[in-house]
């Protein structure tokens, strides 16, 4: 019993993950939850109402099933990654933008070492997020 509980929750986890708007104007490290890989964001352009940012990402890195209140336009500028969301799987093509748009539930699966550019920006005025730490201001 104690084994599925801790399963459902862990799908829980993967399923209802919000990566606030915040997240993506400021450097953090993301910890692969299940192998300990990590990437790191250093951010390259700020603005009140989008981010543009770099992903260093190590192999293996796993960045969970997720989603957030935001367009996010990501582009694979070095490596090999796969993009999972709902029943499609596509391959990321270099220097090809891919538009995930918000609420949209996505994962992605870096195969090799791999650097992406990431530029987040805010569905609307009128699309509320608390996390935002003032991006409508």
């Amino acid at each position: 019993m104690d084994e599925y509980k801790i399963r459902m929750e862990r799908i829980r986890e993967l399923t209802e993950t919000v990566v606030p708007f915040r997240e993506t104007i400021r450097g953090v490290d993301i910890l692969d939850f299940g192998n300990g890989k990590k990437a790191k964001m250093i951010p390259v352009h700020k603005e009140p109402d989008f981010a543009i940012t770099e992903v260093q990402i190590e192999e293996g890195f796993v960045h969970q099933n997720h989603f957030h209140q935001e367009y996010e336009v990501i582009c694979l500028i070095e490596g090999q990654a796969t993009l999972y969301s709902g029943d499609k799987e596509m391959e990321l093509q270099l220097y090809t933008p891919v538009i995930i748009q918000p609420m949209q539930h996505h994962m992605l699966c870096y195969l090799k070492e791999s650097k992406v550019l990431a530029i987040t920006i805010p569905a609307s005025k009128h699309f509320p997020n608390d996390n935002t730490d003032g991006a409508y201001q």
